[in-house]
């Protein structure tokens, strides 16, 4: 059957395109022809990263883009000859001094960026309209309201049934969630009054368009990867249980990390691998510290990752200064893959006191490294790897009870330390997440169970 998939598959752009891209390569293994729409603010986003973080040329940003493109092709997706078009022209605007930052773009022209995305979804369906009536599902692989916009579009336009991915909440149906990264922030009153304000009219705006494109008829499946973007968002509450799935396997880690596995022979360091932001845990990492450093002097953490906010950056090496953690955590930024694999699999622990995820692969590839793993007990960790010994985890924001069981692990006997990675429970869930071709299976079958 062929399936319509909205989605920005790149696997290097962000977690979840780097998923759909994994994804998406399988389905025609299962009886699904997929057709990509990659909307326009992926694409945007893609040459952005490749342009302005990576220094690519425009000729070497495009190469890029069309080996993607044809990788994807050889593995059966279908992708309209206007995707390659309108790249093209994106990475022309980016050469000019106008668009050099996608921070400094006004409100006029990320408006501008949303009319296109619509142009752009109507020139595609222009290109494959001889196919519409083979068409018999449209599926948006991310939450993104853009996605659903172009998904909803294609489905109205073409009168299919459609359906969504979470990979995230959209929004938040309780914004006390919202506000209590905000504030942890330090901004001073009169902007944290305006981020309040930004962020209450951003939350109503986007649950007001969800709500009207998850309440039509031919929404005939939510699926999310865990039971975190369905309980933080209340959409579990506003759509027929009938139409809601939670994939299983959701995520998977790449092959080549087996080959880095290492479960015995631990170096005495802890490491923490995320995007370093308040709603990770960045600035309780230096409390958490702190307190194990008291029983264990010699104790080391290693960081890695990248500060997204100059803000929480200053306010993180304050911390550590003011703590006299200096000698013991050693922040590295970002780190090349191979290396970052190597840190992972010879720590003794991953200390991830996350509050916001919804299927962290960080944790996925910890443990498959065979390292083991102290997390706050949020739903996205508690759904995904509630049967996994090597997870433990502490109530949220107690970084008391955290620092003692990173402890109680860096003193765990070696033994006692193989088992928590071998044991038959860890294995079958390793196993069960070991291919992306696991994955697409079950959302194939899941497409076909509600068409």
């Amino acid at each position: 059957m062929k399936v319509l998939v909205v989605a920005g598959a790149f696997p290097e752009l962000s977690g979840g395109t780097k998923r759909s891209f994994e994804v998406i390569k399988h389905y025609s293994k299962y009886g699904v022809e997929p057709i990509l729409f990659i909307p326009y603010t992926a694409l945007y986003g893609f040459a952005l990263m490749g342009m302005y973080n990576l220094k690519f040329s425009s000729k070497d940003i495009i190469h890029e883009f069309k080996e993607i493109i044809n990788k994807l092709s050889l593995n059966g997706v279908m992708i309209p000859n206007a995707t390659y078009q309108y790249f093209e022209k994106i990475v022309s605007q980016l050469q000019s001094n106008h668009y050099k930052r996608l921070k400094k773009l006004t409100v006029h022209e990320l408006i501008q960026l949303k009319k296109t995305e619509f142009k752009t979804a109507k020139k595609y369906l222009e290109e494959v309209k001889s196919e519409a009536s083979r068409i018999k599902f449209i599926y948006s692989l991310n939450e993104t309201l853009n996605n659903i916009f172009i998904t909803y579009y294609a489905a109205n336009r073409l009168s299919k049934p459609f359906g969504i991915l979470l990979q995230l909440e959209p929004y938040y149906e309780n914004l006390k969630e919202k506000f209590r990264f905000i504030n942890m922030e330090g901004w001073s009153i009169p902007r944290l009054t305006i981020k309040y304000l930004a962020a209450l009219y951003i939350n109503r705006y986007v649950k007001h368009e969800y709500l009207n494109v998850v309440k039509d008829n031919k929404l005939k499946l939510l699926a999310s990867v865990s039971e975190a973007p369905l309980k933080f968002s209340g959409l579990i509450r506003q759509v027929n249980n009938n139409y809601i799935r939670i994939l299983c396997p959701a995520n998977a880690y790449d092959d080549d990390l087996i080959k880095y596995r290492k479960v015995d022979d631990k170096c005495d360091y802890a490491v923490f691998s995320a995007r370093l932001t308040c709603e990770k845990g960045i600035l309780e990492i230096p409390y958490i510290w702190r307190k194990v450093l008291s029983k264990l002097p010699g104790a080391e953490l290693i960081i890695t990752g990248a500060f997204n906010k100059p803000k929480v950056e200053s306010l993180f090496k304050f911390l550590i200064r003011k703590l006299n953690l200096e000698k013991n955590v050693k922040y590295l930024g970002f780190v090349e893959r191979r290396k970052l694999l190597e840190t992972i699999s010879k720590a003794k622990l991953l200390i991830y006191p996350s509050h916001k995820d919804a299927f962290p692969p960080i944790v996925l590839e910890s443990l498959a490294l065979g390292t083991t793993v102290v997390a706050y007990r949020i739903p996205a960790i508690t759904s995904v790897y509630k049967d996994v010994k090597a997870v433990f985890t502490v109530t949220e924001y107690d970084v008391k009870a955290m620092a003692e069981k990173v402890i109680d692990i860096f003193k765990l006997e070696h033994s006692k330390l193989i088992d928590l990675h071998e044991n038959e429970l860890t294995l079958k869930f390793l196993k069960n997440h070991s291919s992306w071709e696991n994955v697409a299976k079950t959302e194939v079958n899941m497409m076909k169970e509600l068409c």
